[in-house]
């Protein structure tokens, strides 16, 4: 359409919550860090309204009736008349847990290695390390999309709301490290107000926020009851682990915990479990310990099922980390490669009823065996945790191939599976720590094709 077309339009406010780490990179180095969130100049997360439109777009672009819709924002071919109806506004959130500052912000540090494909070890210099808003923040999303009737307009909001729920459910993200689980967004509160662009009063509040009247201002929870149908499906596994009984984790890091209290120095270790900072509704900052997404979902699913592609004819897995075009390896196309994002997501899991154990350790020389270094390290040595994951099926031709070989890895790690007991682990010191084990059978929920939320076999 052009904007000659348009008499009215539908301003929406809606509230998100981070449900998971948001990393927004800048393009910029820290002094820590590879790279750093986008910031405002007064240290405020900036979320540019692109990143918004880019994420209706593509939560509309699921939802059966409004493939239209969502091939009409953002589209610039040759044979698209117009601009975008969807305009979005930028936000900002406070970062700081005190006066907003520049230099006072929580922002946590996620560190990572790239791993070698031929010898599933860490590559050479290849550490890095990412800036991350932390869970718990709130953000909000401001639009206005404009429609030529009352009709569209009402159409449209209906839409809103199924993209909402599709957003829900983690499957589309904003930020970088889909992947990992990152930029998954809850909905919080939705506002929204249908503007006759022909009267005065309503052009008025087109670009304000502030003092607005709005026509529907509920809760989520009260509109997420009726799922809408979905036409690019997807799949969530629910996965119940847990340190296997008796053993310890080294899921680690060398940064100390911000509310780690020692009371002499030999209770500093020189690693720590890994933990990420949340935010509580009260706005308190807490620390939790997680199992980081990418450790999941490299160590528990991508190495084990690269080494039974490696056994099949053809492409199963490639070897060649330099490739940056082309490669249609089966493990590429699931689990991604430079040139395209993959299939599979995983995110953090937090620990319930963690218990951690500070070991201290000796180094011996492999020739003289005289004690070379003596050093400390905090284990996690009990911890339930829970993690999804999701494969998007709108685009793979493979469909429920993932799903399939998933299912069966997982229920390898099952008391009584069909691996010995403690085969599957990730974190650091695997070869004496890391074990991991299913506690009960993954359930399978289907979403498209079956139904939205389907409960699998």
């Amino acid at each position: 359409m052009t904007p000659s077309d348009c008499r009215h339009a539908v301003k929406l406010s809606t509230e998100f919550e981070l449900t998971t780490p948001l990393m927004i990179r800048s393009g910029m180095d820290g002094v820590y860090t590879d790279s750093t969130i986008e910031r405002a100049a007064d240290g405020r997360l900036h979320v540019n309204g692109y990143v918004w439109a880019s994420l209706v777009r593509r939560a509309l672009a699921r939802v059966s009736g409004a493939e239209k819709t969502a091939a009409g924002i953002g589209g610039y071919e040759a044979k698209t008349r117009g601009v975008s109806p969807l305009w979005c506004e930028a936000s900002f959130t406070e970062l700081s847990d005190g006066p907003v500052s520049p230099d006072i912000c929580p922002a946590e540090v996620r560190h990572g290695n790239r791993i070698d494909r031929k010898w599933g070890a860490a590559a050479d210099s290849a550490l890095y390390s990412d800036e991350a808003v932390p869970p718990g923040y709130r953000v909000r999303m401001d639009a206005n999309y404009f429609c030529e009737d009352a009709d569209e307009a009402d159409g449209f909001a209906e839409q809103f709301l199924a993209a909402l729920w599709v957003i829900a459910q983690g499957v589309e993200t904003i930020g970088g490290g889909w992947s990992y689980g990152y930029g998954r967004l809850t909905p919080i509160h939705v506002r929204r107000k249908r503007l006759d662009l022909a009267n005065a009063d309503d052009r008025a509040l087109l670009w304000r926020w502030a003092n607005v009247s709005w026509a529907s201002d509920k809760a989520w929870t009260a509109l997420s009851t009726s799922p809408p149908a979905i036409s690019r499906p997807w799949t969530r596994i629910a996965v119940e682990a847990g340190v296997l009984e008796g053993q310890i984790m080294a899921v680690s890091t060398a940064m100390p915990p911000f509310d780690f209290m020692v009371k002499t120095s030999e209770d500093m270790p020189d690693s720590f479990v890994f933990r990420r900072r949340r935010i509580q509704e009260e706005g308190e900052m807490v620390s939790e310990i997680v199992i980081p997404g990418k450790a999941i979902r490299q160590a528990l699913l991508s190495m084990p099922l690269e080494r039974r592609f490696r056994s099949l004819p053809g492409k199963g897995a490639c070897l060649d980390e330099n490739r940056k075009t082309g490669c249609d390896c089966i493990r590429c196309r699931w689990f991604g490669s430079v040139e395209r994002r993959g299939i599979v997501s995983v995110a953090d899991a937090v620990v319930r009823d963690a218990a951690t154990v500070v070991l201290n350790r000796v180094q011996l020389c492999e020739h003289s065996f005289q004690n070379m270094n003596l050093f400390a390290g905090e284990f996690l040595s009990r911890g339930m945790f829970h993690f999804d994951i999701l494969v998007d099926r709108a685009d793979s031709p493979e469909a429920d191939g993932p799903v399939a070989a998933i299912r069966r890895l997982l229920s390898e790690m099952r008391d009584g599976g069909a691996a010995p007991p403690g085969w599957h682990r990730l974190g650091g010191k695997s070869t004496c720590a890391g074990q991991v084990a299913v506690h009960q059978k993954p359930e399978i929920f289907s979403y498209g094709n079956n139904g939205a939320g389907e409960k699998g076999a």
